[in-house]
């Protein structure tokens, strides 16, 4: 936990716009109290208060990106124009197979190019959803030593393998990565997330779901149930991407607790990764993209 010098001067911001709480609403004429490092409140300057008219400028939380693939972001603009399945399918799509064209160093030279690019936006932390395995996660873990950003790698176990070999692997990822992050609904069995789930507790289980349409619709028609609904089934964390959900799909994940970070389809993308989320809201509109 940080530690905060109150013994010091109270340091009152004024005359910004200050940008609050998790709906980021603007609030004007507001006064940020500041003391040793820590706001201590948010409306008038407090008693004895030093005041710093910041001339009508914007204060604004540093962002957190719950949503990052880094290792393909060296390729970000290459998959411009493709349709889901043939960008980021594996084992063949794009991403997946230049990843598998370039070397240890080129990867982690990118990844850190990419923290450092989230840096000079403002972004402080990041989930990462890290493919190539035990070993894609230390390679982040390399890639981010020594930066003023906090990694939460979630790693992915190889698809296609046995149920057996998925969960060595997932115990030998769960040892060291802060969760998984799963590709798809379709990418492990059901049964075995489950298990890992029960097994891991506090470890962060997210998952893509409903981002493309005909995945949702192949779903429904082989198993009767959305792909966010299969997903809720192995209680997870974080539900990613959302596109398709339905109504019912978004109050169910709201009763859960469960957090939904959406992003627009591949192929409306500017090709950037940075991206928000919030909780969604039983009953009430799809949760929002935002673009970075």
């Amino acid at each position: 936990m940080a530690s905060f010098d109150l013994s010091g001067e109270i340091v009152a911001y004024t005359g910004a716009v200050l940008i609050a709480g998790d709906d980021m609403t603007p609030l004007r004429d507001a006064v940020l109290n500041v003391q040793g490092g820590r706001i201590l409140a948010i409306g008038a300057p407090l008693p004895g208060a030093r005041v710093i008219d910041l001339g009508d400028n914007l204060i604004s939380p540093l962002f957190v990106n719950s949503h990052t693939h880094l290792g393909d972001s060296g390729a970000k603009e290459l998959g411009m124009g493709l349709p889901l399945e043939a960008a980021v399918v594996p084992p063949d799509g794009l991403k997946h197979r230049y990843l598998a064209g370039i070397d240890e160093a080129t990867l982690i030279r990118t990844m850190r190019d990419a923290m450092l690019d989230m840096l000079h936006g403002g972004t402080v932390a990041f989930a990462d959803f890290r493919e190539g395995g035990l070993a894609g996660v230390r390679a982040l873990r390399r890639a981010a030593a020594g930066l003023p950003i906090r990694a939460v790698i979630l790693g992915r176990m190889a698809e296609g393998a046995t149920a057996v070999e998925m969960e060595h692997e997932a115990d030998a990822l769960l040892a060291e990565a802060d969760g998984l992050g799963v590709r798809d609904v379709e990418s492990y069995p059901a049964n075995l997330m489950q298990t890992l789930r029960d097994r891991y507790p506090d470890k962060i289980f997210a998952v893509h779901a409903a981002e493309g349409y005909a995945a949702q619709q192949a779903s429904l028609r082989t198993t009767g149930r959305t792909q966010i609904a299969r997903a809720l089934d192995w209680n997870p964390d974080l539900l990613i991407h959302l596109v398709h959900a339905t109504p019912d799909d978004l109050a169910q994940a709201a009763a859960r607790g469960v957090i939904g970070g959406e992003l627009p389809p591949l192929e409306r993308r500017a090709g950037r990764r940075l991206r928000g989320s919030r909780r969604v809201a039983a009953g009430g509109p799809r949760v929002r993209p935002r673009h970075g």
